[in-house]
């Protein structure tokens, strides 16, 4: 970008940012009824593979020049944010009774994933055939919240096994979140150069899931004459990855003074 005129002030910014939401609720549920079942297993399964993929990128690139002299103003930020909040319940309830040769399993899992990943990148030139002044920023937000809940449950029921029974609520979300800011700036005058750059990144993630396994105000059998096994489980295991950068460079030159 070229100005012919005594002072050339030159302004470039770049913007980007997401939002994404993901909301659900996925439920198995015998409820308020009698299920009888002979020569088989019973099996209740709640699964969710919800998955949120967000890229979110800004670039600006600036020149400045003057035959006198130049200021040149860049910068570029970029954010997202990713809300997740899916309730999973696998469930005999509501007065039910339940009877089976085999075995009753009953299952909630929930295998949410979330990438996430923001970058501001800016770059500027300042050229000043007496003085120049440029400014550069880059800078990026990234931003995950997880809320979800995962129940497992025989709830104010009757179930009669003559197998085992088993209870399993499972969180295994996985997150990924990266940021990064890039900023770069050189300024060249006659007399004065003067170039500044500044980078941010910023990644947060918070995870508040609930999850739960439980026999609640019921009558439970298993195996012959009560000779069986009854599991009752709930595991929590996310994986969590957080990565944040930022980095910055300014280069001045003047024949008089250059200040970084």
């Amino acid at each position: 970008m070229a100005c012919q005129i005594s002072v050339c002030n030159c302004t470039k910014r770049g913007v980007s940012r997401i939002s994404a939401t993901s909301r659900g609720r996925v439920e198995a549920v015998i409820d308020d009824a009698k299920v009888s079942l002979t020569g088989g297993d019973l099996t209740v399964e709640a699964k969710a593979k919800p998955a949120i993929t967000s890229w979110t990128i800004a670039g600006t690139g600036q020149v400045a020049k003057s035959d006198a002299a130049a200021v040149g103003l860049s910068g570029a930020g970029a954010g997202n944010t990713n809300l997740l909040a899916v309730d999973l319940l696998a469930a005999i309830s509501g007065s039910s009774a339940v009877s089976t040769d085999g075995a009753v399993s009953i299952v909630a899992t929930d295998e949410s994933k979330v990438d996430a990943n923001a970058g501001g990148v800016g770059l500027g030139v300042t050229l000043g055939n007496s003085a120049a002044v440029g400014v550069t920023v880059g800078a990026a937000r990234s931003v995950v919240k997880v809320t979800n809940s995962v129940r497992s449950a025989i709830d104010s029921s009757t179930v009669a096994a003559r197998g085992d029974v088993s209870l399993r609520a499972e969180s295994k979300q996985s997150v990924a979140s990266l940021g990064f800011g890039v900023a770069i700036n050189v300024a060249i005058g006659g007399t004065t150069g003067v170039s500044v750059a500044g980078s941010g990144a910023f990644v947060s993630t918070t995870l508040a899931t609930a999850t739960a396994a439980e026999i609640l105000s019921s009558a439970v059998t298993a195996g012959t004459g009560g000779a069986g096994s009854v599991e009752v489980r709930a595991v929590d295991t996310p994986t969590v990855t957080a990565d944040a950068g930022a980095g910055s460079f300014a280069g001045a030159g003047g024949i008089g003074r250059a200040h970084v």
